[in-house]
């Protein structure tokens, strides 16, 4: 399964440990859950923000990254 082909909602987990003890918590931003959506025939698109003027705006996509 691919984000190709599928929605998905997860939640990360970080494993970690103190004292000898493991432990996992979830890991959520403002309390919600990741969401993957499908993307099969969708252009990709990737952001960059300009750090001087806090705007966003559309770049290159870098397939690479994906290997």
């Amino acid at each position: 399964m691919s984000t190709r082909s599928a929605d998905c909602v997860w939640v990360p987990e970080l494993v970690w440990a103190k004292d000898g003890e493991v432990r996992t918590t979830e890991f959520r931003i403002g309390g919600r859950d990741f969401h993957t959506v499908a993307t099969g025939g969708l252009p990709r698109l990737a952001w960059k923000q300009d750090l001087n003027t806090r705007q966003w705006s559309v770049t290159v996509f870098d397939e690479s990254i994906l290997r």
